[in-house]
């Protein structure tokens, strides 16, 4: 479950179009959370770049233009997988023999051929690879590497705790996809505590591969409002952005000795 305000200390997501479009979740919901917590008045403004070089860490923050943003929006409202209680489905490939369960649904396919044709000059050789390896995109070959995505729902006011994805269940090289609105996301580093705060706007992709994924959490506070430093080349400004709904996709693989989670869980998780 995604924390609100009032929630933020007890309660955090587990791990990992039009913003005011109910039909993702079901039926009618307002724009803001019960909770009443900090609307960031004390913290430091989300910036939109990074001041200073992330180990492993690549940022995107239009690479996903807006059709077809929409179109994996409407995609995912089609499959109808939140309501008012629920705002997180799990996505998993199978790897058992039954290959009527095995594939993941057609929007995740056509998202990741989507970012793997878009990211081929925007990162290394190395990374592209390990991202969208030709052993992991070869059919349903027993031997390859398992997807799962983790489609989430940010209502107003809810955030999830600073965390790194879980060491014994997913491998090297997550994306996280931003949709319907923007965010502010922190990331800190695990030893020296250096600090983040970067704006994650609608359509950003954000990619974390070995130090960035291994050594730094990334996480969300929950709050009504993000500060953020909008710059220009005359000018640098601060601006409260109210929060509205929004929608992520964090595309990763699962480590080997995790494949039998997709067997157990997939039934009750998938939507």
């Amino acid at each position: 479950m995604l924390s609100s305000p009032a929630q933020h200390a007890m309660s955090c997501k587990n791990e990992g179009g039009d913003a005011s479009d109910s039909s993702l979740w079901g039926g009618s919901s307002s724009d803001g959370d019960s909770g009443s917590g900090s609307d960031g008045d004390a913290l430091q403004p989300a910036i939109q770049a990074l001041p200073f070089n992330i180990s492993g860490l690549f940022f995107f923050r239009n690479l996903i233009d807006q059709p077809l943003q929409d179109d994996i929006v409407a995609e995912i409202a089609s499959q109808k997988y939140f309501d008012r209680e629920r705002d997180q489905v799990m996505l998993f490939e199978s790897a058992v023999s039954d290959t009527s369960n095995r594939c993941l649904p057609t929007w995740t396919n056509s998202l990741i051929s989507k970012l793997a044709a878009l990211l081929q000059d925007q990162v290394p050789p190395s990374v592209h690879e390990l991202l969208f390896s030709s052993q992991a995109r070869a059919g349903c070959d027993v031997d390859r590497q398992l997807r799962q995505l983790i489609v989430n729902m940010y209502r107003p006011g809810q955030g999830i705790a600073d965390h790194v994805d879980l060491l014994t269940r997913f491998g090297d090289g997550v994306m996280i996809c931003s949709f319907l609105s923007g965010i502010a996301m922190e990331l800190k580093q695990l030893s020296n505590n250096q600090h983040v705060s970067l704006w994650l706007p609608a359509g950003s992709v954000l990619i974390l591969t070995g130090d960035a994924r291994y050594t730094w959490t990334h996480g969300i506070e929950a709050r009504m409002v993000d500060h953020v430093q909008l710059t220009s080349s005359r000018s640098r400004q601060t601006f409260r952005i109210a929060r509205q709904h929004r929608l992520s996709v964090t595309i990763r693989w699962m480590l080997k000795v995790a494949d039998v989670l997709s067997d157990t869980t997939q039934s009750h998780l998938r939507a």
